[in-house]
């Protein structure tokens, strides 16, 4: 909530307004300020393997696991939320392709990754970024994953092929289901407790049995579980109880659930 307010603050320093009831009314007049406003509160700060340590034990551990327990013709099924301009989404997609090519069988790979902010998932679906957006992205990744386009670097087909961004709003829409993994991290850091209670309930719909939850490095689940389990205190991976009551979700009722 920080965050937000000192986002406001500076709007209102940028057109001299002193109150936020000046401002408010500003607002109500300007609906380009507005959309600027809302663009700028959704924080979207991200990076291609951010927080080393994360990502590799999602390499050498979780990851590996769970291609390693699909069956010939199976599909993993991940859901990256907040996903920003992509970047998390293919870090986890270039993974799991190098992971693949160590198994027999590699099974079918769909990560799903959503973003309330329209620009951010725009970007994140041309997939081009800038020599500077790859700095934590080694040599031999760029090599095989990335092509040189438009004076930056493109993600390649084989990892555009495997993610699906789409506009979502993850307290109002359906989410994705029947899903092996969610990663979600350094969002619930945006949130307070009665809309963290409902993502987490969604998740705990959207995840399979067995299905594994991650968030940031200085978040929890403290208002709902009992529907999480801790599977890895150390990098903040729950793990999906199955035998929870009834619960209802606003989507349940009236509209259609997300099904792909």
């Amino acid at each position: 909530m920080k965050t937000i307010k000192r986002r406001i603050l500076r709007r209102m320093l940028m057109h001299k307004t002193k109150t936020l009831k000046q401002y408010a009314l500003y607002l109500k007049n300007t609906p380009e300020e507005l959309n600027i406003l809302f663009q700028d509160l959704l924080i979207n700060v991200t990076s291609f393997f951010r927080d080393t340590e994360v990502h590799k034990y999602l390499k050498t551990s979780l990851l590996t696991k769970l291609l390693k327990e699909k069956k010939a013709g199976e599909a993993l099924r991940i859901w990256v939320p907040a996903c920003s301009t992509g970047e998390e989404a293919y870090s986890i997609a270039m993974m799991l392709l190098e992971i693949s090519d160590t198994l027999n069988s590699p099974c079918r790979i769909h990560i799903f990754a959503t973003d309330l902010s329209e620009a951010a998932i725009k970007k994140a679906r041309i997939g081009l970024y800038s020599k500077e957006e790859l700095e934590a992205v080694t040599p031999k990744r760029v090599q095989r994953f990335f092509t040189r386009s438009e004076g930056g670097f493109r993600i390649g087909k084989m990892v555009r092929d495997i993610c699906v961004f789409a506009q979502h709003n993850i307290l109002q829409d359906p989410p994705f289901s029947r899903l092996d993994f969610i990663s979600c991290r350094n969002l619930f850091i945006y949130l307070d407790t009665p809309a963290q209670k409902r993502a987490i309930t969604t998740f705990h719909y959207a995840l399979k049995e067995k299905g594994y939850l991650m968030l940031g490095k200085s978040e929890a689940i403290t208002s709902s579980t009992q529907l999480f389990v801790p599977y890895n205190a150390k990098f903040k991976v729950f793990l999906r109880k199955n035998s929870v009551g009834e619960y209802s979700l606003p989507f349940i009722s009236g509209n259609p659930q997300r099904r792909c």
